[in-house]
């Protein structure tokens, strides 16, 4: 059993890359204070593994597959008495087209994870940030995965109402033992790994927080990036070459620091999403749980 847990499960395109670099970076100085940062190399295949056993009604195996993918793999994690797992995938790729809802495995992912990492406190971590931005960001990344879709088809027939952050903590809540605390954080660009290091370090008592932010680790693509990713993903069939062509538009068509991404939703759309995303966080704000940490 761990002393204390931090696990981090997204949401996708909410600085989670950057965040998960850092503890990479950092993963010596933060195991010489006794928390184990398991390498993304451990655990996106356990979370893939994990995942597809929650959509098959299977979470049962999950304590299993982090037994043997996570702490076997790295004795040190076991040998550690504190623990931070990050990775939004265990949550499934947000594929709204598909799904119409943000998360629909939160709650057997969370359920699955109390019994994978047992711990005396286990705080749970999750940032939320406007509808609108959510989407285009994830379409660009399914882009990057090799998608060729238009946004339109994307988003299918797309009901934003659908989509409400709030449903996702409140699953969370119920999911997770009553000892546990759920983290919100609300997203606010460079800043928003900087307020979850200070929530990490109030958590653990001692964690080095970075001077300063810098760089973007999975920045966005411009218009002209958005329109060669969709067209190179359709033409190339040889996932080699489609990684090829996604280094080249990274470097040459990513957007800059303070560029902002090009607007991919129409305007009726845009201002629905937004009404829903303003209405979610102040569904959040209501909430009325001595379990819950806003930052």
């Amino acid at each position: 059993m761990f002393d204390k847990a931090v696990i981090h499960l997204g949401a996708h395109k909410t600085g989670t890359t950057h965040l998960q670099s850092w503890l990479r970076i950092n993963q010596k100085g933060l195991n010489s204070l006794g928390i184990s940062v398991p390498a993304r190399t451990t655990i996106q295949p356990f979370s893939k593994a994990a995942y597809k056993r929650i959509a098959q009604g299977k979470s049962a195996q999950v304590p299993q597959l982090f037994e043997t993918m996570v702490l076997e793999t790295d004795p040190k994690i076991g040998a550690n008495p504190n623990l931070v797992l990050s990775d939004e995938d265990l949550l499934g790729l947000p594929n709204l087209g598909r799904t119409k809802t943000i998360y629909p495995k939160v709650g057997q992912v969370a359920q699955a994870l109390v019994a994978s990492i047992p711990a005396q406190e286990r705080l749970w971590l999750f940032t939320v940030r406007d509808l609108a931005s959510f989407i285009q960001s994830s379409y660009v990344q399914q882009l990057k995965m090799g998608g060729s879709q238009s946004i339109e088809h994307y988003l299918g027939k797309f009901n934003p109402v659908a989509l409400d952050w709030a449903d996702v903590i409140s699953k969370l809540l119920e999911a997770t033992p009553k000892s546990d605390r759920v983290a919100v954080c609300f997203y606010d660009g460079f800043r928003t790994n900087q307020k979850i290091h200070v929530l990490l370090k109030d958590f653990f008592g001692s964690f080095p927080l970075p001077k300063e932010q810098e760089g973007v680790s999975n920045p966005g693509y411009n218009l002209k990036g958005i329109n060669l990713a969709r067209a190179a993903n359709a033409a190339l069939e040889d996932m080699r070459d489609r990684r090829k062509m996604r280094a080249f538009i990274q470097e040459n068509f990513s957007l800059k620091k303070g560029e902002s991404a090009p607007e991919l939703l129409s305007p009726v759309l845009k201002s629905a999403l937004q009404k829903q995303s303003e209405a979610s966080l102040e569904n959040i704000r209501a909430m009325k749980s001595n379990r819950l940490v806003l930052i």
